[in-house]
């Protein structure tokens, strides 16, 4: 969004950021999340390094494979989405390898939490779940490439 700026360590730019994603469930009445994600991320720029630690914050819509929730059908506490239709919310820190200023790769720590935010129908209690987790990540910059970015 702007070139990078501050002082010493804590010189660096904010990116907008916008994705996929599919995310395994181990454990529970739900396997699996997919489903687009937007974003910011700070990264912390130092002058000539190609390695860039960043913050990022992420949230979007999505699917998981809920049929029922599962536990309900099987005469259990209900503990899942109740729904197909979720929300999720992200946040992970990591670094970023710079190939060049177009194309990058990035190793993050996660956390994400996937909700039903209380709309299945019928209603069933938002216990949502959890995931900790890493993610590898391949980056390709839009500007100059997309006629509304900035160059």
């Amino acid at each position: 969004l702007y070139d990078p700026r501050g002082p010493w360590l804590l010189r660096g730019n904010t990116e907008f950021m916008f994705g996929a994603e599919y995310c395994g469930i181990p454990r529970g009445p739900e396997s699996m999340y997919t489903g687009p994600l937007i974003g910011l991320r700070y990264n912390f720029v130092q002058p000539n390094s190609s390695v860039v630690p960043f913050l990022e914050l992420r949230g979007g819509l999505g699917y998981t494979d809920a049929a029922g929730p599962w536990q309900v059908k099987h005469h259990l506490p209900d503990l899942g989405q109740g729904q197909k239709f979720t929300f999720t919310f992200s946040m992970g820190s990591g670094l970023r390898y710079d190939f060049n200023e177009r194309y990058s790769v990035a190793l993050e720590a996660t956390f994400k939490h996937i909700s039903n935010l209380y709309m299945s129908e019928p209603k069933y209690q938002n216990h949502g779940a959890n995931v900790v987790g890493g993610l590898l990540g391949f980056n390709v910059m839009l500007n100059g490439l997309v006629p509304f970015l900035p160059e």
